[in-house]
């Protein structure tokens, strides 16, 4: 089955059954994201499994079959990742050979992920023909690359996450200036929220912070203390005139 976010999310409530996990996405960010996330509920649900990763954009794909048919001696399922698979990087052999592999699975789960250049890319044939696959055997979810409306709501709850809140008029703030790139808002917020103490983030410290948005969080906090000590003493010396 193919999902979109929404039915995923939804569907990694539940426990994982299938036999293939397959994210793809011109957004690494949401790809990633997922990926991540499957391999950690996998390994919890398989007693800390160790997870065999067999890296792309080509695989080796005589390492997948090995990874995947190898016994575990404590009897749970081996969890074989397959990050950032390019199908276009791939000859198709090994195209029909991981697309058997997912077919004759039987004590092994595959977690792949592909980034697409654009959604043109998706169609090729080999594409297809692994998504094709991957949807018989398993699940398989397209995730969208965000909107503002979608950014916003990530925003939020990513503030929510490091122990933070993020007014809607702090979001709007934050994605005007950030754009829809995940990735950049995640780290946006990492210093918003230290800048915050990790309470409420404003319109006015998205603004102020963002100026800088080069800093470290160590570099930011350090420079908002600093400046805090130098209007304190600035305070003073006025009091003293």
């Amino acid at each position: 089955m193919v999902l979109n976010e929404q039915n995923l999310k939804k569907a990694l409530e539940q426990p994982l059954r299938h036999g293939v996990y397959y994210y793809y996405s011109t957004e690494e960010y949401l790809v990633r994201s997922y990926a991540a996330k499957t391999l950690a509920l996998l390994a919890k649900q398989e007693d800390d499994a160790e997870v065999t990763r067999v890296e792309g954009p080509a695989p080796s794909i005589e390492e997948a079959v090995a990874a995947a048919g190898t016994i575990s001696f404590f009897g749970t399922k081996r969890i074989v990742e397959l990050p950032m698979l390019e199908p276009s990087a791939m000859n198709e052999a090994d195209v029909g050979a991981l697309c058997d592999l997912m077919q004759s699975l039987e004590n092994a789960v595959l977690v792949m992920s592909t980034v697409f250049k654009d959604d043109k890319a998706k169609l090729s044939k080999k594409a297809k023909q692994l998504i094709g696959a991957a949807e018989k055997a398993g699940l398989t979810a397209e995730l969208v690359k965000p909107g503002p409306q979608d950014a916003k709501r990530f925003a939020v709850e990513k503030a929510r996450e490091l122990g933070a809140v993020l007014s809607p008029g702090a979001a709007s703030e934050l994605v005007e200036r950030c754009g829809t790139d995940l990735f950049a808002l995640e780290s946006e917020l990492s210093k918003l929220a230290a800048v915050a103490g990790y309470g409420e983030i404003t319109p006015e410290s998205v603004s102020y912070t963002h100026l800088r948005a080069h800093e470290t969080r160590h570099d930011l906090v350090c420079r908002l203390l600093l400046e805090k000590k130098k209007t304190l003493i600035l305070s003073r010396i006025r009091y003293l005139h």
